[in-house]
């Protein structure tokens, strides 16, 4: 058997773009993309069949289950309750909190971050953080 067969527990990629940053939120590049589809850990995901699921979070936030609900005041927003999953951690062992979301939002709508998708970010008005509870109002025009 031929030594040039790689090994199975390797992932060998060849790809013409190196990124200048591997932060999540600045700088968007298809490699950078194509990293992070294999290695970050979101809150949220589709699928193979393009179904939105969980992966940090307990429970998918939906009208029919109450965690999404319409703002009957203001009719182009929605309020949304996340409760993030006791286990979910960093990559150091470190549980994820919902001050670690908070912190992440208050850098991504400053307007000096430098966050390729600072819309994201200023599109959510308030995040209450209770616990490990998110309730997040957010526009949705």
């Amino acid at each position: 058997m031929s030594s040039a067969i790689a090994s199975k527990d390797k992932l060998v990629i060849g790809i013409a773009q190196f990124p200048s940053t591997l932060h999540p939120n600045i700088d968007t590049v298809a490699a950078k993309s194509y990293i992070h589809a294999m290695t970050a850990r979101h809150f949220t995901v589709f699928d193979k069949d393009w179904k939105l699921i969980c992966m940090l979070f307990i429970k998918l936030p939906t009208i029919e289950n109450g965690l999404a609900k319409k703002n009957t005041r203001w009719k182009k927003e929605l309020s949304v309750t996340y409760s993030i999953h006791s286990e979910a951690s960093w990559g150091d062992g470190v549980a994820v909190s919902s001050k670690d979301v908070l912190l992440v939002w208050e850098v991504g709508k400053h307007p000096k971050s430098g966050v390729g998708n600072m819309g994201l970010y200023r599109r959510i008005y308030k995040i209450d953080v209770k616990t490990l509870k998110l309730l997040l109002l957010i526009s949705i025009n």
